[in-house]
């Protein structure tokens, strides 16, 4: 519903890819990710998330991939960086950690 209601919005919302790399090998995949996929540096996503200010930032970041969880500190430290402007963080999974969360992936959950 979040992402219904912001979609009229001109950039209202932020897709970030973080990474290709991704354990599964879904039939559906729309990326072709693979385990040995590429990714850029995080330092590239993380200095975007930093120009976000409170007057000037998008309602929502989306981390997705591949798998974004296969970056979880990346991942936590891009959604603390986003929530300092007041945006909120949403994580596209396909939970390949299933059914025990590592703690590194716990918190980046959080």
């Amino acid at each position: 519903m979040d992402i219904l209601a912001l979609r009229p919005v001109p950039a209202a919302a932020v897709l970030m890819a973080i990474t290709r790399r991704c354990p599964l090998r879904c039939g559906h995949c729309s990326t072709g990710s693979l385990p040995g996929s590429e990714e850029h540096p995080g330092e590239i996503f993380q200095r975007f998330a930093g120009t976000f200010t409170p007057a000037d930032r998008p309602e929502l970041v989306m981390l997705t991939g591949g798998e974004p969880l296969l970056r979880p500190r990346l991942a936590r430290s891009l959604a603390e960086t986003a929530a300092r402007s007041g945006t909120r963080t949403m994580i596209l999974s396909g939970m390949f950690f299933a059914p025990r969360i590592p703690a590194s992936i716990a918190g980046a959950i959080e």
